[in-house]
């Protein structure tokens, strides 16, 4: 890798704050990928699952839905991560063309993971609607960093399934805000255009 200066900055993130006290946390270690899912998908996805068959309720929302972040690590195995080039000048929509506007890698392993997710969109009752946006919620989002080598970026999968083991520690969060919607934009501007 290069190095990469560029003055721009685009807010889009999922972030957890806590106040930094010592609390209970869940670990979770894991080696080999058996499925397709990747680490996070696999603990959202089983999250969803454990929540939707337990039938709570939660006053004000229209579903259930807990947030979990914390931090893991990629002790072995390679991983496929994005970085992101300097922003085109147009208003990009997602699917093959931001894709190929990425930057993709294979990197690993000494990885730190920073990742958020949730089971699914609190303002949703229909998890599998396309119509019904909810918060337009990104249901995960992993960023990583490497302390040994010069590696960062956005989490995507593991490339060597056989050889991938992780070790995490996650906490649940109390509240979701949606501070900006930046999609609702992108999705006016392409109605207003179309």
């Amino acid at each position: 890798m290069e190095a990469y200066d560029s003055p721009e900055f685009g807010l889009l993130g999922n972030f957890v704050a806590c106040e930094g006290k010592t609390t209970p946390v869940v670990k979770v270690r894991v080696k080999k990928r058996k499925g397709e899912d990747n680490f996070v998908t696999c603990m959202r996805k089983g999250l969803a699952k454990a929540l939707e068959e337990s039938k709570v309720k939660v006053d004000g929302a229209k579903s259930a839905q807990i947030g979990i972040g914390g931090v893991f690590k990629v002790v072995s195995g390679k991983i496929h991560g994005h970085v992101m080039p300097d922003f085109k000048k147009t208003v990009m929509i997602d699917g093959p063309e931001v894709d190929e506007w990425l930057n993709f890698y294979e990197m690993g392993p000494d990885l730190t993971c920073l990742s958020v997710f949730l089971s699914g969109d609190p303002a949703k009752a229909d998890q599998d609607s396309k119509e019904d946006f909810g918060l337009d919620l990104r249901l995960e989002h992993t960023h990583f960093f490497s302390q040994s080598k010069k590696e960062g970026g956005h989490y995507h999968f593991d490339k060597t399934p056989d050889d991938v083991e992780y070790i995490g520690y996650f906490l649940p969060a109390p509240v979701v805000y949606r501070v900006d919607n930046a999609f609702a934009r992108e999705r006016a501007c392409s109605k207003v255009s179309a």
